[in-house]
Formats: C-alpha cells, structure tokens, sequence
C-alpha cells in the first residue's frame, strides 16, 4: 500500500491541498502578528520606527516576534496627543518670529 500523507509539516501551510512555505519574518523589518498554521500564512507587521515618530527607542528593537517600544519624544519635539498616532511634533522656536516663549516645550 502507498503512504497517506496528512497535515503539513511545521512551517508550511496547505493551500488547495499543497503544502506551501510560510511567510519569514526579518527581525528589524517586521514581525510575526499572525502565526503560521497548517491553514494560514504567517503574517508579518512592518516595524514601528521609533525615529520616523520623532521619538528615542526606548532599547526594545524590534525582533521577530515583537515590534519595538518607541519612549519618550526626542530632543526638540513634544507628544502632541492631538495627532492621536503617536508621533511627535517639533516644538515652535518662539525666536525665530521674535517671540518671546513663555512655557518651555517638554517632551
């Protein structure tokens, strides 16, 4: 008698009754937020990079299985909770229109 063959083995998953490569997540580029199984791809998350929200990397880079932890904003910049999208907006340099500041921007 010929072998039966079953489920796909440990990262392939069955598309039409092939079993098929799942995706590979690259640590720095992207992460795992969908694990792979026998029936679905793996599914990969672009990383969160912290210096394009104008915020420091809090020392949690990203890895394969979880996307960085972005902290505080970065020098010259202050969490404007009214962008609601995490980003960091440059602080306004009163003396460049001859202004005078009188509340320091903080971060």
């Amino acid at each position: 008698a010929d072998a039966v063959c079953g489920a796909c083995l440990a990262e392939f998953y069955d598309v039409d009754g092939t079993c098929t490569a799942c995706a590979t997540c690259t640590a720095g580029t992207n992460y795992e937020t969908t694990a792979c199984t026998d029936g679905s791809n793996r599914v990969c998350t672009a990383c969160t990079a912290c210096d394009n929200n104008n915020r420091e990397n809090d020392g949690t880079d990203c890895t394969t299985s979880a996307d960085a932890v972005c902290g505080t904003c970065s020098s010259g910049f202050f969490d404007d909770s009214a962008n609601n999208d995490g980003t960091c907006s440059a602080c306004t340099d009163c003396s460049a229109s001859n202004e005078e500041e009188t509340s320091a921007c903080t971060a």
